[in-house]
């Protein structure tokens, strides 16, 4: 499939990687949002040596041993081995100073959780080689609050990086231009479910109706889909009963603060308020004022900001035993469609 999409921020990242100088890059956003195809996509058009390294919730010593086996294989040398991060960037910088490399650390969250002072070890040699090193290195991550904490000023990071990216979601038209061939009338029945996540939309088939292809992605049991925005909350919050409460309470149409209280059925309203923020920073739902009271908290709102997140809560999170009896396919004919055509995608 193509690339579509990210043209400013394949523009800046070129920019940075098509010239000599060291430089480090970060690139973050929540999972299935494209960051790593994305820096693929910018390594493909360059012609120098890269080593992509995919960091895993593993010990430190067999992520050491995994690295030790890209940077080989990527520098065309036999057998390397490092025993620590220290060890490993030493000799990729040293090697810098001759040629380009690029390093990109995939899901690096994984391998700071493991190593401590990642960052410092990673910030004096960006330090010790700025003027005399050619490494590109690229830190991508989809733990958010983890990746932001890199930017602020208490990080030994903070100031290192020559681009910062934030993927976000892609907007309505350029998500259409995965399922081009639809009606504008599919097409927004597309995007109302799955949103500007180009994961998500690189799974839809053209060669079905938009109806087919929500039963097939969402509904089906063991559908690629089903379970992914469970799977997501799950990666990101510990008290997931507290989320699918307050998630179930938005998408029953209870907006208000003290409304999302009463029906979520949480302890304290500072549990509340800690579990709207999180899901606010992990951009799941979106607080609305009044165009006319910016300010008044009393007249605010919450919704649910990501399509398919509110599609499951609406839909799925409460009806499993009926779309288990009825059958994904007639579940929709009778349960959603009509509210999902007269009332979610209005």
């Amino acid at each position: 499939m193509r690339f579509i999409g990210r043209e400013k921020e394949t523009e800046d990242l070129m920019q940075v990687l098509s010239d000599d100088r060291q430089a480090a890059v970060l690139v973050y956003g929540r999972r299935r949002i494209g960051k790593s195809e994305l820096i693929r996509h910018c390594l493909e058009q360059m012609n120098c040596r890269q080593v992509v390294f995919q960091c895993r919730q593993v010990t430190e010593a067999q992520n050491m041993q995994a690295f030790s086996e890209a940077i080989a294989y990527s520098l065309s040398m036999p057998g390397l081995s490092f025993l620590n991060l220290n060890d490993a960037l030493k000799f990729l910088f040293a090697a810098a100073e001759k040629e380009k490399i690029i390093v990109v650390l995939d899901e690096y969250p994984f391998l700071r959780k493991q190593i401590e002072g990642c960052d410092s070890i990673i910030q004096a040699f960006l330090d010790a080689g700025l003027h005399t090193s050619k490494l590109k290195l690229i830190l991508c991550g989809s733990y958010i609050d983890v990746m932001k904490s890199l930017l602020e000023y208490e990080n030994p990071l903070y100031g290192r990086f020559s681009l910062v990216i934030k993927l976000n979601q892609m907007d309505y038209l350029v998500s259409s231009e995965f399922y081009q061939s639809y009606s504008n009338e599919d097409k927004v029945k597309m995007f109302s479910v799955f949103g500007g996540v180009p994961y998500y939309n690189s799974l839809i088939d053209t060669n079905l109706s938009a109806d087919d292809n929500i039963i097939k992605l969402v509904l089906k049991e063991n559908a690629p889909l089903q379970n992914e925005v469970d799977l997501y909350l799950r990666n990101e919050i510990s008290k997931l009963e507290n989320a699918n409460s307050v998630f179930n309470a938005i998408a029953a149409g209870k907006t208000k603060f003290k409304d999302i209280y009463t029906a979520s059925g949480l302890s304290t309203d500072a549990s509340l308020n800690n579990m709207l923020t999180k899901l606010s920073e992990m951009e799941m739902i979106t607080k609305e004022y009044p165009i006319n009271k910016p300010n008044d908290k009393k007249k605010a709102v919450y919704r649910i900001s990501d399509p398919l997140s509110d599609f499951y809560f609406r839909y799925i999170f409460r009806n499993p035993v009926r779309i288990q009896v009825m059958g994904p396919e007639v579940f929709f004919q009778r349960i959603v469609r009509k509210d999902f055509e007269e009332q979610y995608i209005p």
